[in-house]
């Protein structure tokens, strides 16, 4: 076979496998909704650090919680800023996932807020909640990792231990 006919006979393949697709499905068929998974959605008063709720600092956020995997996920809204090679500050939604209960994530909101409602239950595509679960798995192995590599770091004296670690 040439270079020439193959250059035919490829395209020619696929448009082939797509009427196949196409007429297994069913001429006009409509397509299967998405597969979804369940989830619970509510608000969480989120602070950034310690020091951010002593001065009144924090703020509200979606929160997913999967109870099939017992995963939390806040999407909270950061500001990114660089400077170089010029100042640019980006909004963006970030997503942090661990593992965890409804009820402790319930029981850590504020009481007395307007923002304080049931959790409610939603549904989300199943693909979505594979990736949550990959980005558990992901963070999980990351802190593992970045604890064994400090500690081996340490013990190979490539950096000072915790003795070495100064005030101004």
């Amino acid at each position: 076979m040439s270079a020439r006919t193959l250059r035919f006979v490829v395209p020619a393949a696929f448009a082939a496998a797509a009427a196949v697709g196409f007429l297994a499905r069913g001429a006009g068929a409509e397509e299967r909704p998405e597969e979804t998974v369940k989830a619970l959605r509510f608000r969480q008063f989120i602070v950034e650090s310690a020091m951010d709720q002593i001065h009144g600092g924090g703020r509200w956020h979606d929160v997913l919680f999967l109870p099939d995997r017992k995963l939390v996920a806040q999407v909270v809204w950061e500001t990114e800023v660089t400077w170089k090679p010029e100042y640019k500050s980006t909004e963006h939604a970030r997503m942090y996932v661990f593992e965890g209960t409804l009820e402790e994530q319930i029981e850590a909101r504020p009481k007395d807020d307007p923002e304080v409602k049931p959790p409610e239950e939603i549904r989300i595509p199943a693909a979505l909640a594979k990736e949550i679960a990959d980005l558990a798995d992901l963070t999980k192995r990351q802190k593992e990792l970045s604890l064994r590599l400090g500690k081996s770091a340490v013990d190979a004296k490539a950096v000072g231990g915790k003795e070495s670690v100064k005030g101004r």
